[in-house]
């Protein structure tokens, strides 16, 4: 299979599960709000074809007998070996999109580099607050308040936002931003980032990161209100509505600014149906749908079953592997050199010498013998030859095995001046 195919083939994985993933969760509800059924598709999704790829770098192949699916060398528009024109079109549209990809790589590595010097920058040598618990940096920067760092994350809050809030609407965005501390959610963003710089021509992984950014909002919003009334949850969502207004990321976009891998601070209010989404989850007194063990358990295992079954079926599209038996065949063949001391048969051919020989385990010719020749003169340079010869062994259930008894008869042309 030809890198063209299997990276179109992965490509159509990865939208198939994008678009299973957005159906199961159109059937189940629920599962919108589950960051990690999210995080789940884009890891099934996207390690899948890396795995797959390990695999097949290591010599790994479906085995002919089982395979399932049908092997793919050629997909139309894709393969180049029967269409010239596709060739030569190809040998320019290969360099040309690699360098469009890897420009929008850096770009992205590159936006996403400032926004974590911003962030660094805020936090760097302020020492922290502990209110209600929490680590606080408080800035006078632009930043909107959000979780920040890997080893030893704290949350960041703006000064002027600060002095607007009242104690208790301030401690609900404390404790909506420790809860994106407690589930990791820095580290993950910050993954997912470069994931996004990594395969940013894939639409689907684009639309995967918002609904697992979306779905981890939710969360934060579920666990910072539970058990407070519907006043402070109003005053709560007008909060964060200015603070979306003024800190979201399509301001930032619309500014020049960089990405931050900052869970808060990626959202925006452009969305109608996940900000609406939001509110009526802000509003919502009921302790909400928390996922047990026992689905997360589940979840995990579907996760590996994809992973198998995913891998497993880009593997064999490439091809049954070593598994089939196959005779010793002809990598290279040297033509052998004309003796000048030899005279040559009159006719059309100056001499014609068969030989017989063994092939071993690693493709050399060896034990060569002379069959039958009708210019002895000739036996020499036609060992010669034949002695610098490469094959591909001989295999035997995927081993390579010696072969032996392999016949060949090399002619000496005669050519004109």
């Amino acid at each position: 299979m030809s890198p063209e195919n299997y990276i179109l083939l992965s490509s159509l994985w990865v939208l198939f599960v994008w678009m299973l993933s957005v159906v199961t969760s159109k059937i189940f509800s629920s599962l919108r709000n589950w960051p990690e059924f999210w995080l789940a598709v884009i890891f099934a999704g996207f390690f899948t074809p890396t795995i797959s790829l390990l695999l097949l770098t290591i010599g790994m192949h479906a085995p002919a007998d089982i395979a399932v699916f049908k092997p793919i060398t050629n997909l139309p528009f894709v393969g180049t070996e029967q269409n010239g024109h596709i060739s030569a079109l190809m040998q320019f549209a290969v360099p040309i999109s690699l360098l469009i990809y890897f420009g929008g790589t850096i770009i992205y590595l590159y936006r996403l580099s400032i926004g974590w010097r911003q962030l660094r920058k805020a936090v760097l040598n302020k020492s922290t607050k502990l209110i209600h618990g929490n680590n606080v940096v408080f800035t006078d920067g632009n930043e909107a308040p959000c979780a920040f760092g890997v080893f030893k994350p704290v949350i960041i809050m703006p000064t002027a936002l600060q002095a607007q809030l009242k104690p208790k609407v301030l401690g609900l965005i404390l404790n909506h931003e420790a809860a994106h501390i407690q589930f990791k959610d820095p580290v993950i963003m910050l993954c997912l980032h470069v994931a996004k710089a990594l395969f940013w021509p894939h639409p689907a992984i684009h639309a995967l990161v918002k609904h697992w950014q979306f779905a981890a909002e939710l969360r934060a919003d579920t666990i910072a209100l539970m058990g407070e009334d519907k006043n402070l949850r109003q005053a709560y969502g007008q909060v964060l509505v200015k603070i979306l207004r003024t800190y979201g990321a399509e301001n930032r976009r619309k500014e020049g600014k960089g990405t931050l891998p900052c869970p808060s601070a990626t959202l925006n209010l452009n969305n109608y149906r996940s900000a609406k989404m939001r509110v009526e989850n802000i509003m919502n007194q009921e302790e909400g749908f928390f996922k047990t063990k026992r689905l997360k358990v589940g979840l995990y295992a579907l996760t590996c079953v994809a992973l198998m079954s995913g891998s497993y079926g880009l593997v064999a599209a490439a091809g049954p592997g070593p598994t089939s038996d196959r005779d010793a065949q002809p990598i290279v063949r040297y033509p052998p050199i004309f003796p000048v001391n030899c005279v040559a048969n009159t006719g059309s051919f100056a001499a014609s010498v068969s030989v017989i020989f063994d092939v071993d385990k690693t493709g050399k010719v060896e034990n060569i013998h002379v069959t039958s020749s009708d210019n002895p003169c000739f036996n020499q340079a036609t060992i010669d030859s034949v002695s610098q010869w490469k094959y591909a062994p001989v295999l035997n259930r995927g081993k390579p095995r010696k072969r032996t008894g392999v016949q060949s008869m090399i002619k000496f042309m005669l050519t004109s001046d």
